[in-house]
């Protein structure tokens, strides 16, 4: 079981680990080559609009986690970013190219988790810790793409086999 799922025994007990939480929750969207399409309908193949251009998706995947999510305010984060009010993993990497960058990191844009973007206004954490769905989407490399127009980072996993020296394999 990977760290900070939800798990249950026989009284319904929650337990919470304390490892990083990344990804996007159910019921935010994602700009594909045909739009806006529902997180939850992506499937590997669905081509993707990133910063770098058109991607395909490698591998998304989804699991429940217990943690306290970071709701973030429509316009929050520019012009129609996000589009509506989401909420996102609390470590989630976010782009930010607007006065924040400037302000705290002295850039005209940063790769920042979301949560150190928490004002307790406009971003902020939930009241409490709950269940949520988490989507992480992989591409064959780490890309920034849009989710509700705000510009996520995605997961991750450099896969690649180490070379075998065949000299020891004699």
């Amino acid at each position: 079981m990977s760290a900070n799922t939800l798990t249950q025994s026989g009284g319904g007990n929650e337990t919470l680990h304390t490892t990083a939480i990344v990804g996007l929750l159910g019921g935010c969207t994602i700009l594909t080559i045909q739009g806006n399409k529902p997180i939850e309908d992506l499937v590997p193949g669905d081509r993707i609009i990133t910063r770098s251009g058109l991607r395909v998706l490698s591998d998304i995947t989804a699991q429940t986690e217990y943690f306290t999510a970071i709701r973030v305010a429509s316009g929050t984060l520019g012009f129609n970013r996000p589009a509506t009010n989401i909420k996102i993993a609390p470590q989630q990497d976010v782009m930010v190219r607007d006065w924040r960058a400037e302000l705290l990191f002295d850039a005209d844009m940063a790769v920042v988790p979301l949560e150190r973007l928490c004002d307790g206004g406009y971003i902020a954490k939930d009241t409490d810790a709950a269940p949520h769905r988490v989507y992480r989407l992989q591409f064959d490399q780490q890309e920034v793409f849009y989710a509700d127009g705000v510009e996520i980072v995605s997961h991750y996993e450099d896969v690649a086999t180490p070379e075998l020296d065949l000299a020891d394999a004699a």
